[in-house]
């Protein structure tokens, strides 16, 4: 399994992390100093649930999609204002069976993504943690249960690759899981984020 994460703050830092963690190939997308530093001496999160650190080899950034092409699973968690702009952008990423799965603020981010990639590739997600950037190459995640990823609607593509994901949790018991749930689940439009 592939894994794209849109997004290397503290939600995607964070389970892009224990993703790479758990061995899972998670290729990091990050922009300005945090790029940098993780280009030049990886990932760093510290964890309520405990710290740890990934090699630059282990946590490869870059801010150019085409540079790793398609993947299974995209963790879309860029911040809803650059919604558009970032869902514009990945399109070297998606391939016939790519998911995309937002971990997002707001409510139409889902719609937005669908607008630019095709409805079937898109689900809405929550996590329930509070992790944010502290610094260049390093995420803080303070609180928050991490052993889920809850998704709502989900089209298509992302219905058969969720439990793909889901089945890398079992590599590290920290590895986040993943649950569907319906779109009128209430806990569906609320992420938990502090970035």
């Amino acid at each position: 399994m592939r894994v794209a994460v849109v997004g290397t703050g503290g939600l995607g830092g964070y389970f892009g992390g224990r993703l790479a963690q758990a061995k899972v190939n998670v290729q990091f997308l990050a922009r300005g100093r945090h790029l940098e530093a993780i280009r030049a001496g990886g990932l760093r999160v510290a964890s309520v649930l405990g710290d740890f650190e990934l090699t630059p080899a282990e946590a490869p950034a870059t801010d150019d999609p085409a540079t790793i092409g398609p993947v299974d699973v995209i963790l879309f968690t860029v911040k809803s204002d650059d919604t558009d702009e970032a869902a514009a952008m990945i399109a070297p990423l998606i391939g016939p069976e790519t998911a995309v799965i937002s971990l997002q603020n707001g409510i139409d981010n889902e719609e937005r993504i669908a607008t630019r990639l095709g409805a079937d590739h898109v689900a809405g997600g929550v996590a329930y943690i509070f992790a944010g950037i502290v610094q260049a190459g390093v995420v803080r995640h303070t609180a928050g249960q991490e052993e889920e990823l809850v998704l709502g609607e989900v089209g298509d593509r992302a219905r058969r690759q969720a439990p793909r994901a889901a089945r890398s949790r079992e590599r590290q018991s920290a590895t986040p899981g993943f649950q569907q749930v319906s779109r009128t689940d209430p806990r569906t439009p609320t992420v938990l984020n502090r970035e």
